[in-house]
């Protein structure tokens, strides 16, 4: 299910947010500039969503035992820094990322100024859940 076109809305989603400023919990961040797309992290995010709708289950340690760092290495990502959120529920791109702003710590991810690149992935269960991975990183 994970296409361009809905990669493209996501980051272009965080962006909108981003150059705006948004509160986390209770703390504000101020706008930041912009994230910029890597097909290593798309990678990395996309097999993530697959492995977890195939599993029917939100977690950010995949069935292997690898963690969000291992699984942006594993892709050929070099970084200094790195983070990931995960979601389920949501079919659109808009209530998705909203679904992750109002999570503070997921926010705070969206926010950082730390973070200059994005990944993006989705995809759907069996069932018909839907799941969505971003790795963030700045590059090392």
């Amino acid at each position: 299910m994970d296409s361009e076109q809905e990669r493209v809305r996501v980051v272009a989603e965080l962006n909108r947010v981003r150059a705006l400023g948004c509160p986390c919990g209770g703390t504000y961040f101020g706008a930041v500039g912009p994230l910029g797309r890597d097909t290593r992290l798309d990678n990395a995010a996309l097999w993530h969503c697959q492995e977890m709708a195939r599993r029917g289950l939100l977690d950010h340690t995949g069935l292997d035992g690898r963690d969000p760092f291992q699984r942006i290495r594993s892709a050929g990502y070099t970084f200094r820094a790195a983070a990931e959120n995960i979601a389920s529920g949501n079919a659109g791109v808009v209530p998705t990322v909203q679904q992750l702003l109002n999570s503070p710590g997921h926010c705070q991810n969206i926010m950082s100024p730390l973070y200059t690149q994005v990944g993006v992935g989705h995809a759907i269960s069996q069932s018909g859940q839907h799941f969505w991975t971003l790795d963030f990183a700045a590059p090392g």
